[in-house]
């Protein structure tokens, strides 16, 4: 695991030159080629964390959006753990309908343009968390010519965009086959290799804390799904949990 630090830029008037950055093909393409993705993950043993991700204003402007989002673009996502019905425990606010979101969205796809994905916005508020998973799932994705495709996630990223953070407001991913813990850090963004096994603690403040969460997809079945079977050192078997959001990906194919 290694941390990649970039210096970031800095700006006025957040928003507007956010989203005049985020809509400029030629400005986000040349920034994205920074970060060959794959080689860094391959250097760091699955994981990597990089700081100043984006240009601070473009952060900035991000962060006012989420802040300013209204209660209604927001979806509750929970379940406590239920074998029977392959839950885990998570609780969390997520859309994928925000105002400007589709900027983000495609802009951050320059990471790996050749790749489908699936990418949601998410609010943690108190109480909020994900026990530990892998995120091993697979992905109904409905292509341009109308045909649906089976996918798979094959790298997950997690943009956090919520200010000075500690670790005992909770909210912080837990690397468990690593053996790291990664606090919110504004501006950072984490990316690993699927199956990984993580959790995100749970929130202990009344502050919001946002992110930019999803995954890129490859065509096929890549792996086994978890049966329970596996003998992991970092939690005990057990039948496999059904991932964040699969439930309602599985109800309707996503659009690419």
């Amino acid at each position: 695991m290694i941390d990649l630090v970039r210096k970031g830029d800095s700006g006025g008037a957040a928003t507007s030159k956010a989203l005049s950055w985020l809509n400029s093909f030629d400005k986000a393409s040349k920034w994205f080629e920074k970060y060959d993705v794959d080689q860094l993950l391959e250097d760091a043993g699955g994981l990597v964390r990089i700081e100043n991700f984006l240009p601070t204003v473009v952060a900035e402007g991000i962060l006012d959006m989420l802040e300013k989002a209204p209660d209604t673009s927001w979806n509750f996502t929970k379940a406590g753990e239920d074998y029977a019905h392959n839950n885990i425990s998570h609780a969390f606010w997520s859309s994928k309908q925000l105002p400007c979101l589709d900027s983000v969205i495609r802009a951050l796809t320059l990471l790996l343009p050749e790749s489908l994905h699936s990418f949601s916005a998410a609010k943690y508020c108190k109480k909020h968390h994900i026990a530990p998973h892998d995120d091993r799932a697979y992905t109904k994705v409905m292509m341009e010519d109308g045909q649906v495709i089976t996918c798979s996630r094959r790298i997950a990223l997690i943009y956090y965009l919520t200010k000075d953070w500690s670790e005992d407001l909770g909210g912080a991913l837990i690397d468990l086959e690593g053996g790291k813990t990664y606090v919110p850090l504004f501006n950072s963004a984490v990316l690993f290799t699927i199956p990984r096994y993580h959790q995100v603690t749970e929130l202990k403040t009344d502050r919001p804390r946002y992110s930019i969460f999803g995954w890129f997809l490859e065509p096929g079945q890549l792996y086994d799904l978890y049966t329970g079977e596996e003998d992991q050192k970092w939690q005990k078997p057990r039948k496999r949990s059904r991932q964040p959001q699969e439930q309602e990906q599985e109800q309707e194919a996503e659009e690419e």
